[in-house]
């Protein structure tokens, strides 16, 4: 008898928490699956870069203000860092390291944006986000 308590009751705490409805009587929604970028933005990447073993391809991209880059991570662990020779402006960074993935920026104001993978800067991986 206890057995079939703790099923029942197994059972029916499964349902209520996976087929349990919002507030307001509505069926609960599924969470929507965490975002891979750190912009927010859903928009569209209008270039893509491939951070892999020690350099970016391409490493130079250009977009219209507005734009996102994405960066994608494979063959190694990477990031990507804003600044020059090797030391971060604070403009934009991707975070912790990471060997998959991907970060995406988006960039409202025209300029020259320089990049670097901190673990692999001083190999020369590096890029440069020109904003038209």
């Amino acid at each position: 008898m206890k057995h079939a308590y703790a099923a029942a009751l197994g059972i029916a705490a499964f349902f209520s928490l996976n087929c349990g409805s919002g507030d307001d009587g509505t069926p609960a929604a599924n969470p929507a699956p965490a975002a891979s970028s750190s912009s927010g933005g859903a928009a569209a990447a209008a270039a893509t870069v491939t951070a892999s073993g020690a350099s970016f391809s391409p490493a130079e991209v250009r977009i219209k203000a507005g734009e996102t880059v994405r960066w994608t991570f494979t063959g190694g662990s990477h990031n990507v860092v804003s600044g020059t020779s090797c030391a971060p402006d604070g403009k934009f960074t991707s975070g912790a390291t990471k060997s998959s993935g991907t970060f995406d920026k988006t960039f409202d104001a025209a300029g020259t944006y320089e990049y670097y993978c901190d673990p692999h800067c001083g190999m020369g991986m590096k890029g440069k986000v020109i904003v038209e």
